[in-house]
C-alpha cells in the first residue's frame, strides 16, 4: 500500500512542477476572468472553473479575489480544441455510414 502512496506523491510533484512550468511560460501576458475565457471558449463559467480545477486551465487568484487566467494558455486550448474537431471530422469521414 505504501507504494501507491509513493506513486501518488511522485506524481502529484511532478503534475505541480508541470502546472509551475507552464504558469512561468504564460507569466507576463494578459489575464482574463472566467466570464471572457468562457465567452473565447464557447462554454459555461462553471465548466470553466472545471478545467481550472482538474489543471488543463492555470488559474490564479490574486488576494483571494475572482479567478484569472493566462489569455495565452486560452487560446492556445481552444486551438487545441479545434484540432482535435478537426482530427475527428476526418477520421470519421473515412468510415461508412451505419446504412451503408
Amino acid at each position: 500500500m505504501d507504494d501507491a502512496f509513493d506513486i501518488i506523491d511522485k506524481h502529484s510533484a511532478s503534475f505541480k512542477r508541470r502546472g509551475a512550468d507552464l504558469a512561468k511560460q504564460y507569466a507576463g501576458g494578459e489575464v482574463i476572468t472566467v466570464s471572457e475565457a468562457a465567452r473565447m471558449l464557447h462554454l459555461s463559467n462553471q465548466t470553466v472553473r472545471l478545467l481550472v480545477k482538474r489543471g488543463t486551465l492555470i488559474g490564479f487568484a490574486p488576494g483571494n479575489r475572482k479567478i484569472l487566467l493566462f489569455k495565452a494558455q486560452v487560446l492556445d486550448y481552444l486551438i487545441h480544441l479545434q484540432q482535435e474537431a478537426i482530427e475527428y471530422v476526418a477520421a470519421s469521414t473515412n468510415r461508412k455510414a451505419w446504412y451503408e
